[in-house]
């Protein structure tokens, strides 16, 4: 899904009746973003309205739910820092996760922003955050999904582990994985490199970017970096003169209008898909300047993109081919986004404030592996095993939530492990 992916997206039923809709993981949010149905609605013909409205993972009537509860439009703040804004209709209303029949957990009196910035072309988002949403003041702060799960007993811990997924890989593509509580050991590679959460709560994961390695060069940074790890932007941002050394290494072409690195297709036809020479290596640490480290590769597979003219200053053209780099304006935008999580495998615990990063695994016939993050200074079992699939079509599927009883200081909690999977990848 998405006018820059395509991307692995995530189902959702929100409002009564229940509306379904597929979303992105948004790892520095916190709410919950529907795309508005309004937002297709000048698309064009019937036809032209029903692509879009498939394009953007499906929109969201907030007049034909019966639960929804008007709070009134503010500003998106995600990404403000990236040049994204425009206003949401924000509201609360029932939130669902998967699709119906999955058995996902449903909460009421959600958050959720029904959004039609012409910024935000993709489908809306979900965000993963425990941060609280204040909307007046900081007396009445709303509660995030993570948090009423939590609050709940329905997730062992405020923590989650979460890769973008590939369209690139075992042949159909492998889809995104996110799970609550915990996270699934079949998706990562190991390592023992711990990253501490940052005391800015909106930047919180932020690691040091010692070296980005492009073909035939040491190190496409003049010096290293921090950078914020964010799944809400598709894209990479950089230093400018990085970009422009990445650049040159892969033959791409700057486009002012659309400001995205566009794919020469003699460079991109010359590169060799099987081999390592087309990769993007990332290394990665909690201090720039010493102590240990860990490098994330990203294939040229994951870097051969695909815009549709839905694109903000692409124009007429049906698709083009990209990059997904963009140039960082100062350091507050040094950003790896999706892009790079389609390769990474990211775990976050917030209740020890800490977070790794690890090489994503693409194993299509391993199942999962489900390991509980446990509260602090709670006992209980380590690992929860999934019940069951639940394919909901042959591009698409979301496992039935595995449910351990634990018994911890005499009270039965209900541990609810999500593996979410949406990937309808357009071809």
């Amino acid at each position: 899904d998405g006018s820059d992916g395509p991307w692995s997206t995530f189902a959702f039923r929100v409002g009564t009746p229940p509306q379904t809709v597929k979303l992105l993981i948004a790892t520095s949010g916190q709410e919950t973003w529907v795309v508005n149905s309004g937002a297709c609605a000048s698309a064009g013909s019937e036809e032209e309205t029903a692509l879009c409205d498939r394009d953007r993972g499906f929109t969201f009537n907030v007049t034909n739910s019966e639960s929804w509860s008007d709070n009134g439009d503010y500003v998106l703040e995600e990404e403000s820092n990236l040049g994204y804004g425009g206003i949401g209709n924000y509201g609360f209303d029932v939130v669902t996760v998967g699709w119906e029949g999955s058995g996902g957990p449903k909460l009421d009196d959600q958050i959720v922003a029904a959004i039609m910035a012409e910024e935000w072309t993709a489908s809306g988002m979900f965000g993963v955050s425990p941060r609280p949403t204040n909307f007046t003041d900081f007396r009445n702060p709303r509660p995030s999904f993570l948090s009423s799960l939590r609050e709940r007993n329905l997730v062992p811990s405020l923590s989650y582990g979460y890769t973008a997924g590939s369209r690139a890989r075992a042949g159909a593509g492998v889809l995104g994985s996110l799970t609550l509580g915990g996270y699934d050991a079949s998706r990562r590679t190991i390592n023992d490199v711990t990253f501490q959460l940052s005391s800015v709560t909106y930047r919180d994961v932020v690691v040091g970017l010692r070296s980005v390695r492009a073909p035939g060069a040491l190190s496409a940074l003049s010096s290293s970096i921090y950078a914020f790890l964010d799944a809400g932007t598709p894209h990479i941002w950089l230093p400018e003169d990085a970009c422009e050394i990445i650049a040159s290494a892969y033959g791409l072409t700057y486009d002012e209008e659309s400001d995205l690195y566009l794919w020469n297709e003699t460079a991109r036809d010359a590169m060799d898909v099987t081999s390592a020479s087309g990769n993007l290596e990332f290394e990665l640490a909690p201090d720039v300047q010493s102590g240990p480290s860990v490098t994330i590769t990203v294939p040229f597979t994951s870097l051969d993109m695909v815009a549709t003219s839905a694109y903000p200053g692409l124009g007429t053209a049906n698709t083009s081919r990209y990059f997904p780099m963009r140039r960082a304006a100062n350091a507050t935008q040094f950003t790896l986004g999706r892009a790079f999580f389609q390769d990474s495998f990211l775990i976050v615990d917030y209740e020890r404030g800490n977070f790794s990063v690890a090489q994503a695994r693409f194993d299509s016939q391993a199942s999962p592996d489900l390991v509980t993050i446990k509260a602090l200074g709670s006992d209980g079992p380590d690992t929860a095993q999934v019940d069951a699939d639940d394919s909901r079509s042959s591009s698409s599927s979301l496992s039935t939530p595995a449910k351990a009883g634990v018994i911890a200081g005499g009270v039965l909690l209900l541990l609810v492990l999500l593996i979410l999977a949406l990937g309808a990848y357009r071809r």
